[in-house]
């Protein structure tokens, strides 16, 4: 039996936020582990487009280039600044578009993302025969995912980068992760 095609739409922003709350300001998420838990280790299978929101002045240029290295596809919104206030930095219609737009091209869905309002994309999945799955902490995943979600996975402190990970590794991947940049940071400051 071949592995299941898999689709993954990564929601970023609360991957910047959620984790600074709850372990500090340091917190960083790894990319390299949550694309491997998206794609059950498998690539050739599978495609992860990660929402970005970028600040203009921030040079993030390292940032885009790791994770397309790691496999995802980034898409971006630069947001900036109208009358003293940011613009709407939202990409929940455009990841519903991609999904739904997809929907035939893949067999399992996996969202990165809790919010509630994903709810009517899962079930279409789930009416079209499709397997769904869900990634987020715990404090993000609404009641309204339950229903729709064949699997929920609460991503804890295991999730986050740590400067020894993935080195001399017996289990390395084929195209080593790079090494990590100091001076990246996440889009979302």
């Amino acid at each position: 039996m071949s592995k299941p095609r898999i689709l993954g739409l990564v929601d970023a922003e609360n991957l910047y936020y959620t984790p600074r709350k709850r372990w500090g300001a340091g917190a960083k998420i790894d990319f390299y582990k949550l694309f491997k838990l998206i794609t059950a280790g498998g690539r050739r299978n599978s495609q992860v487009i990660i929402y970005l929101v970028a600040d203009p002045i921030i040079n993030q240029i390292k940032f885009i280039d790791r994770l397309k290295h790691i496999g995802y596809i980034p898409r971006m919104k630069v947001i900036y600044p109208e009358k003293g206030k940011f613009q709407n930095s939202n990409w929940d219609p455009e990841i519903i578009e991609d999904a739904m737009a997809k929907i035939c091209d893949f067999d399992k869905l996996v969202m990165v993302s809790g919010d509630g309002g994903f709810s009517p994309t899962l079930q279409a999945y789930l009416d079209q025969g499709k397997e769904t799955a869900i990634l987020c902490f715990d404090s993000d995943f609404s009641a309204q995912l339950r229903s729709v979600a064949e699997t929920v996975t609460f991503l804890d402190e295991n999730i986050l980068f740590r400067k020894n990970n993935h080195r001399n590794s017996a289990n390395s991947p084929v195209n080593p992760r790079p090494k990590p940049l100091e001076s990246c940071r996440f889009p979302m400051s």
